[in-house]
């Protein structure tokens, strides 16, 4: 049990170091002489206090950077600061590139264009980087069209970078000269407004990433109802937060969250993953049976309620949320979304063909399709002679059938307020 204890933590020391350890030495500029920056044009080193920019906070130590990315009085006037990378970039490997930045709060004017490149290759003498800059672009930078305003308190510019392992030097600035520089005034309701574009800088990090997978989550995910479910996580990370705030590797979604993310830590570095939810609308409902007198209430449209991720079905090989009906007949409907389905049928019904009398001729008594529901209003002989005094059914019809004499005779019949007129023909047993 002893061997197994300092085995795991010798193995978590070891996690710790090797991926909690900031590769930018002098991270928060606290260091002039061993470990120092090097600077591109005249950046400045400030103190927290009063400045010609304006008031100068720090957000961790004595000392951040200033750097001037536009100057009214000179052209291509951008300034840059670089640090040597402690150990190497192995190519392939993802890197937690984070740091500190606070627009001036004289400034009255900013832009978009802040990131950080790499000089690749070259270890020589940092007096002349300047000579490199012209070479680097932006390998990451703060996202195009969102200007920089945040003139009264730092933010973190963090995001990740694969590296191609020839990375030597980490530089920090806009890579951008004046004629290709974004900026744009900003509302600053300082006293005394500059137009430089000037940002104070602290608290450069890099770290190397864990293995991470590439993904958290499926997709998306399809609840065949519209009760709660739990999502959970196969990965094994450091630590776990859900958009419900929930914190673990599983977590019970709600029946209206549609989009549901996951945010895992594996040392200093964290992902994200989104999946969509969706949910099966479930059971429609085509209706009653479709009854019509003859063809004059065609066509009829069948419907049947569905999302837009919902794929409806009919049995005429049709596809979509309603139909269009031209003939009587049985038709059918399936809805779905993944694995879940719902289907229904039904009649569209002509009722003149629904009244038919057989057998025709008959000798004794004759029948009705659906009897039950069939009223006779009128029963008539050739010459025109009304043989009922008022409605009957067919039973009451066959007694009456019993009574008469072999001839032609004519039934006024009604079923469901459809009526049709019918000839009936007795013969001799």
């Amino acid at each position: 049990m002893k061997i197994y204890r300092v085995f795991a933590f010798f193995c978590l020391s070891f996690y710790a170091n090797v991926f909690a350890q900031n590769l930018i030495v002098n991270h928060s500029f606290e260091q002039f002489t061993s470990n120092a920056w090097h600077s591109v044009l005249s950046v400045d080193f400030w103190n927290s206090g009063p400045s010609q920019e304006g008031n100068v906070t720090v957000k961790d130590g004595s000392i951040c950077v200033g750097l001037r990315f536009k100057s009214p009085i000179a052209d291509d006037w951008q300034e840059y600061i670089a640090q040597i990378i402690a150990g190497k970039f192995v190519a392939g490997k993802t890197y937690k590139i984070s740091f500190y930045y606070k627009l001036a709060d004289r400034c009255v004017f900013s832009t978009d264009d802040l990131g950080v490149g790499f000089v690749h290759n070259w270890v020589g003498n940092p007096t002349i980087l300047s000579g490199f800059i012209d070479q680097i672009d932006a390998s990451i930078k703060n996202p195009e069209n969102t200007i920089l305003t945040n003139y009264n308190q730092y933010r973190q510019f963090s995001q990740y970078y694969t590296a191609t392992g020839t990375e030597t030097y980490l530089v920090i600035g806009c890579f951008k000269k004046d004629a290709n520089l974004t900026y744009e005034p900003i509302s600053n309701p300082t006293a005394s407004p500059m137009p430089d574009i000037y940002f104070f800088i602290d608290e450069v990090e890099v770290f190397a990433c864990p293995n991470m997978p590439e993904s958290l989550l499926e997709n998306s995910y399809i609840s065949c109802n519209q009760l709660p479910i739990e999502l959970s996580t196969s990965v094994s990370a450091d630590s776990y937060l859900w958009s419900n705030g929930s914190v673990g590797s599983s977590t019970q979604i709600l029946p209206d969250e549609e989009l549901v993310w996951l945010e895992a830590t594996f040392g200093a570095c964290k992902m994200r993953d989104t999946i969509s939810i969706q949910r099966f609308s479930g059971p429609s409902d085509l209706g009653s049976d479709i009854l019509l007198c003859g063809t004059n209430g065609l066509p009829v449209e069948l419907k049947v309620s569905a999302l837009p991720n919902e794929t409806v079905t009919w049995s005429t090989g049709q596809v979509g949320s309603s139909l269009l009906v031209d003939a009587p007949g049985n038709y059918s409907v399936i809805k779905s979304l993944g694995t879940c389905t719902w289907t229904d049928e039904i009649q569209v019904l002509d009722l003149f063909e629904e009244i038919v009398l057989y057998p025709n001729p008959s000798s004794d008594e004759i029948h009705f399709k659906n009897e039950n529901a069939i009223s006779i209003l009128n029963v008539a002989s050739e010459d025109g002679k009304k043989l009922n005094l008022s409605p009957i059914n067919v039973q009451e019809l066959n007694q009456l059938i019993k009574e008469l004499k072999p001839a032609i005779y004519f039934l006024d019949v009604e079923l469901n307020s459809c009526f049709k007129s019918l000839k009936m023909c007795l013969i001799n047993q």
